[in-house]
């Protein structure tokens, strides 16, 4: 453990020039994929496995870029490839020892790969024989029509027939959103699309707004934030939403925000409950970082942490290290909990 703390440290202090060359020479072989995009991703997770010995996130998430890239590059396993690739630059600036617990970790990273079974990415998320399921199938044909307006009115109407805003949330919108995500992954929906669905998206939850504040309030309150460099902001948007409709008084602050401003806010508005979501492996050190930071500090070390979101989901057996007071692994899960912590 120790050689890999060594080596971790390497990394972290080449990490920017590891990262422009790597991304240059992948760009010119293979320029149909935005390599500045997964390149610091993919870095992230090899550095966090080097950190922690845990193969598992980074084994998903080159499974994951298997199926993305297959569908743009039209090339199989292309993980191992890459991870070749990878091993290339990074031995250019490392000495002969990290050399050696490098090439291991890459190895049992390509070994837990081939053993972790694929996600169901050909199965579409919109099921009809689910609650609401002709609802959310109309909703997202309407988005991807691009007419915003008959979406607007499905679910307001929606709203009108007594359906409540949490099983919208979580029957009609959530199921949509998956889609869009698996539709994308296999090349099926162009970035303008995914952009459009999901601006849209934010547009008619913001219509619902009203109906969230009618509840009486409980006393409590919330903040709730995707870590630094997380763009997905819909899921922790309808955590908010919900915690509204139960009573909670919110922040939402959205996604991408600085450590440092977040725990700025916390400090000020000294909330009963921090939510925090997290999409990738690779914003796990943030959210540790966060963790940390909250729990050291006297002005803040009262407040209860929740953390969720697609990683947390999809990888049960994860432990951060400091770990949050509760792992939520959907948002009636965690609302449960946080009123239960909070009372």
């Amino acid at each position: 453990m120790e050689a890999q703390s060594t080596t971790w440290q390497k990394l972290i202090e080449h990490q920017d020039e590891i990262l422009v060359n790597l991304s240059r020479s992948l760009q010119q072989r293979f320029p149909s994929v935005d390599w500045q995009g997964y390149v610091p991703i993919l870095y992230k997770h090899i550095t966090r496995t080097v950190k922690t010995s845990d193969t598992t996130l980074s084994a998903r998430y080159l499974n994951w870029f298997n199926v993305m890239v297959k569908n743009r590059l039209n090339r199989e396993n292309f993980s191992h490839e890459l991870l070749d690739i990878t091993h290339q630059h990074i031995n250019q600036l490392v000495n002969s020892g990290d050399e050696e617990v490098i090439k291991q970790i890459l190895s049992e990273i390509k070994s837990s790969s081939s053993q972790i079974p694929l996600d169901d990415h050909e199965t579409s998320r919109l099921d009809v024989t689910l609650k609401h399921g002709n609802l959310a199938h109309l909703f997202f044909n309407f988005l991807l029509d691009g007419d915003r307006n008959a979406a607007t009115l499905l679910i307001k109407d929606a709203i009108s027939d007594g359906i409540p805003i949490e099983e919208i949330y979580l029957d009609i919108i959530q199921p949509c959103m998956e889609e869009v995500g698996r539709l994308w992954e296999l090349n099926k929906l162009t970035v303008a699309q995914e952009h459009y669905i999901t601006a849209a998206t934010q547009v008619v939850m913001s219509q619902m707004t009203p109906y969230t504040f009618k509840t009486q309030r409980n006393g409590k309150k919330l903040i709730a934030s995707s870590v630094s460099n997380d763009l997905h902001e819909l899921g922790i948007r309808m955590v908010t939403d919900i915690f509204e409709l139960d009573g909670w008084d919110t922040h939402y602050l959205g996604g991408n925000l600085p450590i440092s401003s977040l725990i700025d806010e916390v400090k000020r508005w000294k909330p009963d409950v921090l939510a925090l979501s997290v999409t990738l492996g690779s914003q796990l050190d943030d959210v540790e970082d966060i963790i940390r930071e909250i729990k050291s500090r006297e002005e803040t070390h009262q407040v209860k942490v929740m953390v969720g979101g697609k990683i947390i989901n999809e990888n049960p057996e994860l432990k951060l290290n400091p770990e949050p007071d509760h792992y939520a692994r959907d948002v009636r899960d965690g609302l449960s909990w946080a009123n239960n912590s909070a009372a």
